[in-house]
């Protein structure tokens, strides 16, 4: 022992130093453990996020178009994928193609023969002929009796329409039969008839007075005249003027009396529809789904859903945003049962409703609801029933058949595709509508509009 110690300190600095490296050694291995994990951890932080970086600037994300808000949203986040992007592609087309061709169909079936009632007056008359256009547009629109060019009476005439036959002509008819049956039942003699005798006339007269209503309800498919349009200003619903204006009236006005005509051509042929029989010919009153029209009444919710209620200085009303036409519009059940509605935001069609008062067979009611949706975009929102006095209504010679009628008060809410009412609509309805003057170009569809392009790639 005394021969180490006394080696160790004849050779301190040596055992010192190999001490100090013995020590060394398991330090520096745990300091150097503790500095490589924080690096590591410094660099993987740093090349994470290096990494999410360049993920995320190269990640696009892949979108089908939705036709219908009922529609799923189809949509996937990924890195640039030629597969997915060929899928995508692909289905995306079929989209469009089958959209395109389901807004042409629409297109056609709520168009149908609309045609302007005055050519080259919509959307502006050549210069010069603007009060011309307007003047005739006025006499085919406007109601006076004998007016051979005026439009309402010839929608009546094309719905097989008329009036029972008049109570003076019945009455000549009914006393020739009365004194013709008394002068067979006296023989020419100047005698009193029996009771029995007057009761037998009386018989008879009442159905030969029949007769001539069957007779006239043979004639016609349903009971209906001018009087079921109401004679009123703008502010009251849309009318048919009955006295021709002093002055040419304004654009705007002839296409609101144009409108209204569409309107009231499309209610009128979807009555005709359900007054025809399984050959497709009108049938007469007694075998009719509608036999009277008492009243139709055209709403102005169309204007007034853009009216703000803040006229500008000159009294004109203010233009709002009407929205976008590439929009999908989206149901408003609040506004009505259907969902559907107009206002700022629809670019895309307009609703007008119309009120309806028909004597209508009820045991066929239904097939006058579905005749509004087979004639074009109509469906019936509102239907209140009420009894009919069949006796006072015979007694003034309306005469319905033997099947059991009600009075159906109808609210029928119609669409109308902008996509072919835009192009017609003169400056002032644009400029009320807030619609852009200039045109969608040619070949522009609402198959776009609907298709939300543009979000995928």
């Amino acid at each position: 022992m005394k021969n180490i110690l006394a080696w160790v300190k004849g050779h301190l600095a040596i055992v010192i130093c190999s001490a100090l490296i013995i020590l060394t050694v398991p330090t520096a291995w745990f300091f150097s453990s503790q500095w490589n994990k924080k690096l590591r951890e410094k660099q993987t932080s740093a090349a994470t996020a290096k990494m999410s970086e360049v993920e995320s600037s190269s990640r696009v994300t892949y979108r089908l178009p939705r036709l219908s808000t009922q529609d799923p949203a189809i949509e996937v986040t990924s890195a640039p994928n030629q597969t997915l992007t060929d899928w995508f592609k692909l289905h995306r087309q079929q989209i469009l193609d089958q959209a395109k061709g389901i807004v042409q169909e629409a297109e056609r079936i709520n168009k149908r023969d609309h045609t302007p009632l005055v050519e080259g007056l919509f959307p502006s008359a050549v210069p010069g002929q603007e009060q011309v256009k307007a003047l005739e547009m006025a006499e085919k629109i406007v109601y006076i009796p004998g007016n051979q060019n005026s439009a309402y009476p010839k929608l009546l005439q094309a719905i097989n329409a008329g009036t029972p036959p008049e109570a003076s002509n019945v009455g000549i008819v009914v006393a020739e039969e009365k004194s013709k049956l008394e002068e067979q039942i006296t023989s020419g003699t100047k005698r009193e008839l029996t009771a029995e005798e007057k009761e037998r006339v009386e018989k008879a007269t009442v159905e030969r007075r029949l007769a001539e209503y069957q007779a006239r309800a043979g004639e016609i498919s349903v009971y209906g005249t001018m009087d079921m349009f109401p004679i009123g200003g703008r502010g009251l619903g849309s009318a048919v003027p009955r006295q021709m204006p002093a002055q040419p009236p304004a654009l705007d006005e002839c296409f609101m009396w144009q409108f209204d005509y569409w309107l009231a051509e499309d209610v009128l042929d979807a009555i005709a529809l359900a007054n025809t029989d399984e050959a497709g010919q009108p049938t007469s009153v007694d075998r009719s789904v509608v036999k009277r029209i008492e009243k139709i009444e055209t709403s102005d919710q169309w204007v007034m859903a853009f009216n703000t209620g803040s006229p500008s200085p000159d009294g004109e009303a203010v233009a709002v945003d009407a929205g976008s036409p590439d929009a999908l519009i989206e149901p408003k059940f609040e506004k009505s049962i259907t969902g559907r509605w107009s206002g700022p935001g629809n670019a895309v069609y307009d609703v007008r409703n119309v009120a309806l008062t028909v004597v209508v067979s009820s045991a066929k009611l239904p097939q006058l609801i579905d005749a509004f949706a087979r004639t074009n975009f109509m469906t019936v929102t509102d239907l209140d029933l009420s009894e009919v006095d069949e006796w006072a209504d015979l007694d003034a010679g309306y005469f319905y058949g033997s099947e059991h009628v009600v009075r159906a008060k109808l609210v029928v809410e119609t669409i109308w595709l902008r996509s072919w009412t835009v192009p017609l609509m003169p400056t002032k309805v644009r400029s009320f509508l807030n619609i852009p003057e200039e045109p969608a170009p040619e070949g522009d569809s609402q198959a776009d509009q609907a298709a939300d392009p543009g979000e995928n790639r």
